[in-house]
Formats: structure tokens, C-alpha cells, sequence
């Protein structure tokens, strides 16, 4: 009788580990069905060791799924499965265009040149799309929205701090470059990104990556707030590295477009 109290003692606080919403709704029938089935595999003398260990490890990975499904990972795999496909309708008609218009002049397709443009268009609309969204769209069950447990990013002092460090992270070295600090080889080959000279592709690639972060970490807590029923402007400091960072990269995409587009056109020599 003891090993039983204390079996279900613990099986009572393992399932406080799971998502509020769910916990509320079946932690006592949950309860019910350890006790009955505790005492069925004391009634037919089978090992409580094996019953202990399974239940435990089941209910170890029902509480993983759950997180899954009611916390931010898959709402964050619905942002960028969403943003990917609304960035790829974008650039579909300047590559239909650029199919059509140069068919004649036996060039590749520029696939680097639209995955590029994709990468751009992808980057603000994984910003800037939730919170337009949460903005103009009426949310429901406020209250249990409220009540969700913040995470770090969530947080927004942490996301604060985040976004900040990301942006440090770019911005000091590419002053002191420009400023001379930083000496600077301008070889053919060299790599440039925000100013900085880095030794290959796959290095430049993670520090545009940077402000990219940043503005994603920045949004979070915005998009939060926003579902919970609050004001876009409750987090100005987090409002303005997401317009500052999704301003710059929306200039850079339109100015990309406005000097490819002769070729988009069907211009011979174009570039």
C-alpha cells in the first residue's frame, strides 16, 4: 500500500507537467485510470516494475506531444510554412517572365538570382505576417491566452536582450571596419556582408542571418501580446528593430527587382 501511495504520487506530479488546457480536462480521469490499472496489475501478480516504468515512459511522451501541439513549436512551423509558400507566389510571376521573355537566348535559368529574391520576400513576410495578422483578425479565448506560460522568447526582456546581442553582433565590427579599426583586404575574392569580410559563401550567409534572428526573436512577444488582446505599440523598442530590420530588407528586395527587371522584361544585355 505504501509503494502505491508513493507510485501515485509521482504519477500525480508528472502530469502536472502537462499543457494547462489539457491538464485541466483529463488530469483526474488520468489519476483514475493509474489507480484502476495499478490495481489490476496488483490483482493478477504481474511485475510492478514493467507497469511503473512503461506508464511513466508513455506519459513522458504524450506530455512532449502535447507541448508540441498546444505550445509555439508548431505554430512556428505553420509561420514559416506559410511565409515560404506566400514568398514563392510573389517571385512566380517575375519567373514566369523571365521564362518567357528570354526562351530565345539559350541561357540557364537564374536560379541563385530567385532564390535570392525568395530568400528576401521570405524574411519579411516571416515577420512582419503574424503580427498583421494578430492585428486585424479578432483572436478568441483571450483569457486562456493570458495564461500560457512564457518562454524565452516570449519573455520580453529576454527577447529584448536577444535581439539586441544579434544586432551588437553585426553592427560593432562592421563600425569598426568602417572606420578603419578593422583592416580590410580587397582581393578579388573576398566576401563582403554588412561591411565585413568574411573567408567563404557559407560564413557570409550565417552573418546576414543575424539581423534575421534578431527581428524574428523581436516579434515574438509583439505577437503574443497581440493574441492576448493587447496594443501593437505595448513593446516599442521590440516594434522598432522588426520595422527598422523588415524596412531595410524590403528596400533591399524592390531595389533588387527595379535593376533586374529589364532582364525580368526579355533585354538582351541586360545585366
Amino acid at each position: 500500500m505504501q509503494s502505491k501511495n508513493v507510485f501515485y504520487f509521482l504519477y500525480k506530479k508528472l502530469i502536472t507537467l502537462y499543457p494547462k488546457r489539457f491538464k485541466e480536462q483529463f488530469s483526474e480521469s488520468m489519476l483514475q485510470t493509474f489507480n484502476d490499472l495499478y490495481k489490476e496489475n496488483q490483482n493478477t501478480n504481474q511485475s510492478s516494475f514493467k507497469f511503473i516504468t512503461w506508464t511513466f515512459f508513455e506519459t513522458t511522451i504524450g506530455i512532449i506531444q502535447e507541448h508540441l501541439l498546444y505550445g509555439g513549436i508548431m505554430q512556428t512551423i505553420k509561420r514559416f510554412g506559410l511565409s515560404a509558400l506566400i514568398s514563392f507566389l510573389l517571385i512566380l510571376p517575375f519567373a514566369v517572365m523571365e521564362i518567357v521573355n528570354r526562351r530565345n537566348y539559350n541561357e540557364d535559368f537564374p536560379f541563385a538570382l530567385f532564390s535570392f529574391l525568395w530568400f528576401n520576400l521570405f524574411t519579411v513576410t516571416l515577420i512582419l505576417l503574424p503580427i498583421a495578422l494578430n492585428k486585424w483578425i479578432k483572436q478568441n479565448n483571450t483569457k486562456s491566452n493570458l495564461e500560457q506560460k512564457q518562454t524565452l522568447l516570449t519573455n520580453p526582456k529576454s527577447s529584448l536582450i536577444i535581439s539586441a546581442m544579434l544586432i551588437l553582433f553585426i553592427t560593432v565590427p562592421s563600425l569598426l571596419s568602417f572606420i578603419g579599426l578593422i583592416p580590410s583586404e580587397t582581393s578579388g575574392e573576398s566576401i563582403f556582408v554588412f561591411g565585413i569580410q568574411v573567408p567563404s559563401i557559407f560564413i557570409a550567409f550565417v552573418f546576414y542571418l543575424f539581423p534575421i534572428m534578431a527581428a524574428y526573436i523581436a516579434s515574438t512577444p509583439i505577437v503574443r501580446t497581440l493574441q492576448s488582446g493587447g496594443s501593437l505599440f505595448a513593446h516599442p523598442i521590440h516594434l522598432v528593430i522588426v520595422v527598422v530590420i523588415s524596412f531595410l530588407f524590403t528596400a533591399g528586395t524592390i531595389s533588387f527587382i527595379i535593376d533586374q527587371l529589364p532582364c525580368f522584361m526579355g533585354v538582351q544585355f541586360c545585366d
